[in-house]
């Protein structure tokens, strides 16, 4: 894993629906690669988040819960 935060853009980015709490997430691209991002991951106030926002933030190894196999994961995103 990765110590130092990397560069990237938001992609795309599904708001959370206050009703039904489902979304709040996304995903970013960073050197032709894209990482998933939850909202709970993030430091940038959600109504800030838009697409091709730039954005720093730690890569991981995580797990996509709807596949079950290991998925890079950006957590601590910020304001680039």
């Amino acid at each position: 894993m990765s110590k130092t935060l990397v560069s990237g853009w938001v992609k795309k980015f599904i708001p959370q629906d206050q009703d039904t709490k489902r979304g709040g997430f996304g995903f970013i691209v960073s050197d032709n690669k894209e990482y998933f991002f939850n909202i709970k991951n993030c430091n940038i106030p959600s109504e800030h988040i838009k697409q091709g926002l730039e954005v720093k933030f730690k890569p991981i190894i995580g797990i996509d819960k709807v596949k079950n196999i290991p998925a890079d994961q950006a957590v601590n995103v910020e304001f680039a």
